[in-house]
């Protein structure tokens, strides 16, 4: 990620947070992290703490993680002070590289798995807009979002069911163990890996998920149409 502030970033990873800046809900958003250009002012701090207990350690508490946000706007709208730029950049850089390894010396569990689950479950159970439509979708009618998101619900399962079934038969149909095998990467690589949760990241594997889903509803249509006969 081309950013001046990566080890920033690394915090939102640590605690399984969202690094999608642009949303006001998301990690990345809280942290100082905003879409707003460098010359506007940040939104006003939330009236409550919107850090998860999970993310404080003996060294930082909500004051010290407030600090740091505090700096990164401070950063963004100092536009032609380089110097002072650089002085809240290298402070940036010190304290959050700090956090980082507070965190993962005190929640070594978040460090190594807490925060991988809790990639996963925002990156796959949603309302299927959060992640694949822009911020805000108010634009979008309630009847369209009961749609969308009874399409994507049931794409998911259908993928995850498909996909078990080709795993079955592979020896059958070795050519869908690979889209099956593609969807299930698209699911894990990035929120367990990477730990990175934007819905583009999935859109890439929609296809997979479709092609081995359709094999497996035409396979059953084609063996229930035979009984009715």
């Amino acid at each position: 990620m081309n950013s001046p502030f990566p080890s920033v970033h690394a915090m939102v990873q640590e605690l399984g947070g969202s690094d999608e800046f642009w949303r006001a809900d998301s990690e990345a958003y809280l942290l100082g992290l905003r879409r707003d250009k460098d010359t506007t002012r940040a939104d006003p701090w939330p009236a409550e703490p919107k850090f998860p207990s999970h993310a404080y350690t003996s060294r930082f508490q909500e004051n010290d993680l407030r600090a740091i946000s505090d700096s990164v706007s401070a950063w963004r709208y100092a536009v032609g002070d380089t110097a002072a730029r650089q002085v809240l950049q290298q402070w940036i850089a010190v304290q959050s590289g700090s956090y980082v390894a507070s965190f993962k010396e005190e929640h070594p569990w978040d460090h190594l798995i807490g925060s991988r689950l809790r990639c996963t479950r925002r990156f796959i159970f949603h309302s299927g807009m959060d992640r694949e439509l822009p911020d805000p979708v108010s634009f979008v009618s309630r009847s369209a979002k009961y749609l969308l998101t009874f399409f994507y619900v049931t794409m998911l399962l259908c993928g995850c069911v498909a996909s078990f079934w080709a795993l079955l038969r592979a020896r059958q149909q070795p050519f869908l163990v690979v889209a099956a095998l593609a969807f299930a990467y698209g699911l894990l690589v990035h929120p367990v890996i990477f730990r990175a949760i934007e819905g583009r990241y999935l859109a890439p594997f929609i296809p997979w998920c479709l092609l081995v889903s359709f094999v497996m509803i035409q396979r059953a249509v084609q063996r229930l149409l035979p009984q009715r006969r």
